[in-house]
């Protein structure tokens, strides 16, 4: 397994994650360190939930793509985080030209909103791999890899008999029609409703999540949300897209940081040689 502490070529494995999309990259990086891999994270416009891990180079995006280019000499692989829909991939295109090893991880509206444009399909033919968060996503890129979202280790359940009877929903721009059933259900259920409608710092998410007994999720996407995730680990139901979450024992084995770290390596892995 490659290793940073390990001796012979493994000792020059580096990894650079770029664009910190909804933290899992920084989750990753995370992991990939705890294994004693090298690895980074750069972007260019910092996150207002204030994930750890990342490095911002505050400059436009024409000079970001270059510093791009220079950082790339130093790293093993570049794993990028969503594609730059609204240009022509040009930084994909450059990099590749300079041989550098490269994954595009989708998350989500990137590919939604291009997959029909040459670009966007040219630029994940040329990668040398291309991963998906979630599986709806397969559809729009059938040859790419399900790397499931990683749960960071911090959200669990605390001690809170205050949560009972409480209900959660963040307020969504794609959805804005679904406020409504979800009070309607919360009517019937007997709920309190909290309609979250600001951020939430991402070092007190976890306390936040525990304030509830039942958190709304998403539902016109047919995957489980990132926040879904940290719910169900903080012990918050969670109703869905299909319904309630049924299992979630075996959902958060599947997305602990620890076997998402595992496969991931595994990919490096195969990309390398």
């Amino acid at each position: 397994m490659l290793s940073y502490r390990d001796e012979g070529v493994n000792q020059r494995v580096w990894i650079l994650h770029v664009n910190n999309v909804a933290g899992v990259p920084s989750l990753l990086v995370q992991g990939l360190r705890q294994t004693g891999i090298k690895a980074d994270l750069v972007g260019r416009i910092r996150n207002p939930y204030g994930f750890p891990h990342e490095t911002i180079i505050d400059v436009p995006a024409m000079v970001f793509s270059f510093r791009l280019l220079r950082l790339s000499r130093d790293y093993s692989i570049l794993h990028f985080h969503g594609l730059p829909y609204r240009v022509f991939n040009v930084d994909i295109f450059a990099l590749k030209a300079l041989g550098t090893k490269l994954v595009i991880h989708l998350h989500g509206t990137e590919i939604r909103n291009s997959h029909n444009k040459l670009s966007t399909r040219v630029a994940l033919k040329i990668c040398n791999k291309v991963l998906v968060g979630t599986t709806d996503l397969l559809s729009y890129c059938p040859r790419a890899v399900w790397l499931p979202t990683p749960i960071d280790p911090v959200f669990k359940p605390l001690n809170n008999p205050q949560r009972y009877g409480k209900a959660l929903y963040f307020k969504k721009w794609y959805e804005p029609e679904k406020e409504d059933w979800v009070r309607k259900e919360c009517e019937k259920m007997g709920l309190k409703l909290t309609v979250q409608r600001k951020p939430i710092p991402y070092r007190q998410m976890h306390r936040f999540l525990n304030q509830f007994e039942v958190f709304f999720d998403r539902f016109t996407i047919p995957s489980l949300s990132k926040t879904a995730l940290e719910a169900l680990a903080c012990r918050c139901k969670v109703v869905s897209w299909k319904g309630s979450v049924t299992n979630p024992k075996e959902i958060l084995k599947n997305h602990s940081l620890s076997v998402i770290t595992k496969r991931l390596i595994r990919i490096y892995e195969e990309i390398l040689g």
